[in-house]
């Protein structure tokens, strides 16, 4: 009979423990150090933001930091140590998540928030792209299946998704081994949402790949691309049918429930964090190829939330897409969206001097400047710019963005 019952206890015990023992391992070694630092292997921090800036929160956030970026892949390229030391902020960390799903607004959120109930941060730097007024109102808490929405809650009872995920089983495996993709230097093809490096500053900052391989970098190729060709086809189309008054009266009755009820609630309940608010400078090709409807939405959206800075003193709000010398400069962009990392220190000098600021007071001139352009716009390449001669008490740098393109190249993609 003894020998019965020690047999049934080993069974319930190895059962036990191979039910426990994968989440068991992963809360050991933890490879997005979400309950701890890493302490087995030297700490290694994941591309694949939407886990990792869980992590950094959890176990790197400590008050030593006082401010936060957050934003998509246009974001990526801050220099957080450029940003502290222009604002005159402590010490700053980047929480970025890349706009690949039409749920990214809602992720932003999540993460701010996350952040935030720390309890220590008083500056944040944040983006609003474009694509916010994607959320509908019946998708205000929606995320994307790639995000991890337990990891940003304060409920340990689903965290059972982290530890018994097979694919971070996996990680933690090869995290033991030593063998977890590290960022390529020789132009190897790693699926990018794989790699892992050791310094978390410097995550996810994609000038660091396009700078690998310079001949060849995203901006050489982009300028000289059909789908380049296509958009200038398509604006040319395009600027017959947009229409300034239309596009700036219909605005003013456009709202967004995500902002009210989600962004500007946030900001309400956090009165002692300073929020700047920005939009990026997307260049201005990427929003003359939209239609009425389009352009309409994003006005209004920008309408808005300039509103919601006149109401709230925490809050300024600046819009950078009226820079026409960047944003009317395809040089400047590796694709429709991505602007070279100079541009991201150029737009924070600017936001340090309170330049480019938008309140109810001057949005419908900004509004009219910023539809103007689109109105007359010519997809155009110029040669590098010299930012100190747009604003020599603000940047004393040459701007090294893209490369030049001959007179040759010009006429050829012209054709």
């Amino acid at each position: 009979m003894d020998n019965r019952r020690s047999y049934i206890f080993v069974f319930f015990l190895l059962a036990a423990l191979g039910v426990t023992g994968p989440a068991l391992f992963v809360l050991l070694v933890d490879p997005y150090q979400i309950y701890h630092k890493s302490f087995i292997q030297p700490a290694m921090f994941s591309v694949n933001e939407r886990y990792q800036s869980a992590g950094l929160i959890n176990s790197y956030l400590d008050e030593s930091y006082d401010a936060i970026i957050i934003g998509s892949s246009l974001s990526e390229n801050f220099n957080t140590e450029q940003v502290s030391r222009v604002t005159g902020w402590k010490k700053t960390m980047r929480l970025t998540v890349n706009a690949s799903t039409s749920e990214m607004p809602q992720e932003h959120l999540l993460v701010l928030q996350k952040a935030l109930a720390t309890g220590h941060i008083k500056h944040v730097l944040w983006e609003i792209h474009p694509k916010y007024i994607w959320v509908k109102d019946d998708q205000l808490d929606q995320v994307s299946e790639k995000f991890p929405e337990y990891l940003y809650n304060e409920s340990v009872f689903d965290d059972y998704h982290y530890l018994f995920n097979d694919d971070v089983v996996k990680l933690s495996i090869k995290n033991i081994l030593g063998q977890l993709d590290t960022l390529c230097e020789n132009g190897c093809n790693y699926e990018w949402s794989h790699q892992w490096l050791d310094n978390f500053e410097a995550l996810n900052q994609w000038m660091l790949r396009e700078k690998l391989n310079e001949k060849n970098n995203g901006f050489h190729r982009f300028s000289r691309s059909a789908k380049l060709k296509a958009y200038d086809t398509k604006i040319r189309k395009n600027k017959a049918d947009l229409d300034v008054n239309e596009i700036l009266e219909k605005s003013r009755f456009y709202h967004s429930s995500f902002i009210t009820e989600r962004v500007e609630r946030l900001i309400a309940n956090n009165p002692d964090t300073h929020f700047n608010l920005y939009i990026p400078p997307i260049p201005s090709f990427f929003y003359a190829e939209k239609k009425n409807g389009n352009l309409i939405a994003t006005m209004g959206l920008y309408r808005q939330i300039a509103k919601v800075g006149s109401k709230h003193k925490n809050v300024s709000f600046y819009a950078f897409n009226n820079l026409f010398q960047i944003t009317n400069n395809v040089a400047f962009y590796k694709d429709e969206h991505h602007y070279h990392s100079d541009v991201n220190d150029y737009i924070v000098k600017r936001m340090s001097l309170d330049l480019d600021r938008v309140s109810p007071e001057n949005f419908d001139q900004y509004a009219l400047v910023f539809l103007s352009n689109l109105k007359t716009l010519e997809v155009q390449f110029f040669d590098k710019v010299d930012l100190n001669k747009l604003e020599p008490e603000i940047d004393k740098r040459v701007i090294g963005a893209g490369d030049n393109i001959t007179d040759a190249e010009k006429k050829d993609w012209q054709q």
